[in-house]
């Protein structure tokens, strides 16, 4: 398995422990505090997939800021993830809200939902 995933999280703990557990179980991680800095990663290379926080700090959540990656990857996979009540967000369509704590299975089974399906 070869996939490459972006996490986005202001937890920096939280953000590079995602991106090790995945890489662990065979993807590529990359990990961005923020959403310049994921806005730059997904500029200069190739991501099937996206996890990111809805609460974000800064002037950018994570739903405005997987908008704006979807207007450069049109069709990435995306994952939302939440420490707050689910129903507060409302994700876009087809995209799974995951409330942390989560499951390292849950997150990967919401990323590819789609292959288990085909």
């Amino acid at each position: 398995m070869n996939r490459t995933i972006l996490v986005v999280d202001d937890n920096v703990y939280l953000a590079r422990t995602t991106a090790q557990v995945l890489e662990a179980q065979g993807f590529q991680a990359h990990a961005a505090m923020n959403a310049t800095q994921a806005l730059k990663l997904v500029a200069s290379q190739a991501f099937e997939g996206a996890i990111i926080d809805v609460d974000l700090k800064g002037r950018v959540n994570g739903v405005e800021l997987l908008a704006a990656i979807r207007e450069l990857r049109p069709g990435l996979r995306a994952v939302l993830t939440t420490g707050h009540e689910p129903d507060i967000v409302e994700p876009p369509e087809g995209v799974v809200l995951l409330r942390k704590p989560y499951r390292m299975s849950d997150l990967v089974a919401a990323m590819f939902k789609e292959d288990r399906a085909a």
